[in-house]
């Protein structure tokens, strides 16, 4: 929210590992929740593998921002194959984290097989090679996935009618 330093802020929750698993076991079936925000924290393996494990039967969740989590290649494998069974989710933001190119090809390997499966990736700021990251831009190109702010608005706009 930009009011107060990011160390001192009361509105800033870092969650140790026992804490995401926790949530990730709530989130199974999940029917509300359309937007996941846990941004810096330092997120195992394990982690992020039950996090993806509880996206594959979930109804609502529609966003997931992880940038600056410590996700690795393991994590962008295991967020890729849960996305795969779920036709709902459609933005995921790893930018700023520890992903190299298999984890990225495996994301790009899914943007190529299932046109319905993102409408926005951010992997930048990763340890992913720049010929990966522009063919991972072609893609979403090529499936003229909108521009990151439309979707932001769409959000917007969405949660102000509720």
């Amino acid at each position: 929210h930009g009011k107060c330093d990011e160390e001192d802020c009361p509105h800033r929750v870092k969650f140790v590992d026992d804490e995401i698993i926790e949530l990730a076991d709530a989130l199974h079936g999940n029917t509300v929740l359309t937007a996941l925000s846990m941004v810096s924290n330092n997120i195992t393996d394990e982690s992020v593998k039950a996090i993806a494990e509880a996206l594959r039967d979930n109804e609502a969740l529609m966003d997931l921002n992880l940038y600056d989590s410590m996700v690795s290649d393991d994590g962008a494998v295991a967020l890729a194959e849960a996305f795969a069974e779920n036709e709902v989710f459609n933005s995921l933001n790893l930018e700023h984290n520890n992903i190299g190119d298999e984890g990225a090809q495996v994301l790009l390997d899914l943007l190529k097989s299932n046109e319905s499966a993102f409408e926005t990736l951010h992997l930048k700021h990763n340890r992913v090679s720049p010929a990966l990251l522009e063919e991972i831009e072609a893609e979403m190109d090529r499936q003229m996935r909108p521009p990151p702010d439309l979707v932001q608005q769409y959000y917007d706009e969405q949660r102000d009618e509720l």
